[in-house]
């Protein structure tokens, strides 16, 4: 039974522990409660959207695939990376890379 709630609530890096945080942390940003939304292009297999809500901006952008994902991307658009949500996306140079699965958060205040 691995994947019992009992059993993961008390494994920091379970699924259920990152989903959590993940929630948490999404509580707190109010672009991705309510706000507007723009759909990026990107390569297949990635999902990129920017949501804003006022002068405050997020890209979202979400691997998935099995496979480590490249895209390059504007630098503002990239935004500062944003921590808390549990993720590994990585920005440098106007590229983004996400592992497999992974996403990145990106915002601009």
């Amino acid at each position: 039974m691995e994947r019992a709630a009992a059993q993961q609530a008390a494994l920091p890096g379970s699924i259920l522990n990152r989903t959590r945080r993940f929630l948490t942390w999404r509580r707190d940003q109010a672009p991705l409660r309510a706000g507007g939304l723009r759909f990026i292009e990107v390569p297949d297999g990635m999902l990129a959207f920017e949501r804003w809500l006022g002068e405050h901006r997020i890209l979202c952008a979400f691997n998935l695939t099995a496979a480590p994902l490249e895209a390059e991307l504007p630098e503002p658009l990239l935004g500062m990376p944003l921590e808390g949500h549990g993720f590994g996306g990585v920005r440098a140079a106007g590229r983004l890379s996400l592992p497999p699965y992974g996403a990145y958060f990106g915002g601009q205040a």
